[in-house]
């Protein structure tokens, strides 16, 4: 996980890197930033539009739903994701925050899940 987020912020600096000293054009950290801002929006703007799945969440057959069972807004999506990105930035809560979910019962919530009042549900295919 470390090593994709590493792969997500330095490989983009490293080719703006390259662009800024051949045309001088945008700096490394925007993109530093864009990147992860980017993959956030995806998620909230998916988790919102699609009825709590990302693209992901679609193949293997999960939803994100509140802890109601009602579909997810934009501020609790929001939250989920901002929570996520806190704890993959500080180091052990991280690992923490994924190894929640085996002991956590009923729900088996990931502590962002529990910060936003969500939980990952299988979804219920309809038969034809």
């Amino acid at each position: 996980m470390w090593y994709s987020l590493f792969m997500l912020t330095d490989v983009p600096s490293r080719l703006i890197d390259d662009l800024e000293a051949a045309a001088g054009a945008v700096p490394a950290w925007i993109v530093s930033l864009w990147v992860p801002l980017t993959a956030v929006l995806y998620s909230v703007v998916s988790l919102v539009l699609y009825r709590g799945m990302t693209l992901g969440k679609w193949l293997l057959g999960l939803r994100v739903v509140s802890v109601s069972g009602g579909p997810v807004g934009f501020g609790r999506a929001l939250g989920r994701e901002a929570f996520f990105v806190f704890s993959v930035l500080v180091p052990i809560l991280g690992l923490v925050n994924t190894l929640w979910s085996l002991w956590d019962r009923p729900h088996g919530q990931c502590l962002h899940d529990k910060a936003a009042g969500t939980h990952v549900v299988r979804r219920v295919r309809a038969s034809v």
